[in-house]
C-alpha cells in the first residue's frame, strides 16, 4: 500500500518548511562570521569601539546559528526520523536515509551546538574556549553535510520513483550544500504537497499503490 509513502512525505515536506526556516537563519549566522573581518576594518577605519561591536556582532551571529540548529534538531526529531522510518517500510532500500539521519545528523548538531556555546562563551571566560568552539562547529557542519548526501540519496529515489524533476535538482543540491541547503528544502517542501496528491484516490483518500519490487 501507498499509505507508508504518503504518512512518509507528509512528515517530509513538514520537516522542509521548518528547515526552510532553520537554514535561512544559518546562512544569515554563517555571513556574519564570514563579513566579521571587514567590519571590524571598517569600524577602526571610522574610529568606533571595535571591541563592543565585534562582540555584539559575534553574539547575535551565534544567537542565530543556535536558533537555527535547534530548530533543525526539531525538525529532525519531530519529522524527518519518523519520515525516514515510513520510507523504510515502504521501500527497504530508503533505510539508508534513516542509518545517515541518526548517525550524521544527530550528531552534527551535537558537536554543532557545543561548538556554538564554547565559541560564544570565549568571549566571556577565555580564549581557548573560541579556539575549541569554531573546530567544534565546523566539525558538526561537516556531519551535517555528510547527512546531505542520505537526504540527496533519498532524493534520487523519489525521481526515480515518480520522475520528478525537483526531487532530482533537490538531490544535486544536497550533494553540494548538505543538510543547508535552502533551495533544496524550498523544492522538497512544494513538491512533496504534489506526490502526496499524486499518490491520493478519488476524493483525497490514499490509493492502494504496491511498492516496487
Amino acid at each position: 500500500m501507498s499509505q507508508p509513502l504518503f504518512d512518509a512525505l507528509k512528515l517530509f515536506g513538514d520537516s522542509a518548511k521548518i528547515m526552510i526556516i532553520a537554514t535561512t537563519l544559518l546562512l544569515i549566522s554563517l555571513s556574519m562570521i564570514l563579513t566579521l573581518p571587514s567590519m571590524m576594518v571598517s569600524a577602526l577605519l571610522r574610529f568606533y569601539n571595535i571591541e563592543g561591536i565585534a562582540t555584539g556582532y559575534i553574539i547575535l551571529a551565534a544567537i542565530l546559528a543556535l536558533s537555527s540548529l535547534l530548530l533543525i534538531f526539531v525538525s529532525i526529531y519531530g519529522m524527518l526520523v519518523n519520515s525516514a522510518y515510513h520510507f523504510a517500510s515502504y521501500r527497504s532500500d530508503l533505510s539508508v536515509v534513516k542509518n545517515y539521519i541518526q548517525l550524521s545528523f544527530i550528531g552534527g548538531i551535537i558537536l554543532a551546538i557545543l561548538g556554538i556555546l564554547l565559541y560564544g562563551l570565549g568571549f566571556f571566560i577565555s580564549p581557548l574556549a573560541t579556539g575549541a568552539g569554531l573546530p567544534l562547529f565546523t566539525i558538526g557542519l561537516f556531519m551535517l553535510w555528510l547527512g546531505g548526501i542520505g537526504l540527496s540519496t533519498l532524493c534520487f529515489k523519489l525521481y526515480e520513483e515518480f520522475k520528478s524533476i525537483p526531487m532530482l535538482i533537490s538531490g544535486i543540491f544536497f550533494l553540494i550544500m548538505g543538510v543547508i541547503s535552502l533551495v533544496s528544502w524550498v523544492l522538497i517542501h512544494i513538491e512533496a504537497r504534489s506526490l502526496m496528491t499524486k499518490i491520493a484516490g478519488p476524493g483525497g483518500t490514499v490509493a492502494v499503490i504496491p511498492p516496487p519490487p
